[in-house]
């Protein structure tokens, strides 16, 4: 592969590194909203992903976390002036 090739593609180890952890295998399975990846053959059994999606979707969930963050602390503070 060429190195302009490999800067757009990711390996399903370093995808699930990105995405708080999760085990390679559960991205291979589609699992946890990963359905919308798109898989690139490999050489063999190695697969990758299209980075620019996998960053999309990592991105996606750090905004939906500080969102759910924000609304909490608001809940709280809307409490605690009730008090």
């Amino acid at each position: 592969m060429s190195a302009n090739t490999d800067s757009r593609l990711i390996s399903f180890e370093d995808a699930a590194a990105l995405m708080g952890g999760l085990h390679p295998n559960t991205i291979r399975q589609r699992k946890a909203g990963t359905e919308e990846l798109t898989h690139v053959p490999g050489f063999g059994r190695r697969v990758y992903l299209i980075r620019a999606e996998v960053e999309e979707l990592v991105d996606r969930k750090i905004k939906q976390a500080q969102a759910e963050h924000r609304k909490s602390r608001k809940g709280l503070r809307l409490v605690s002036e009730a008090i």
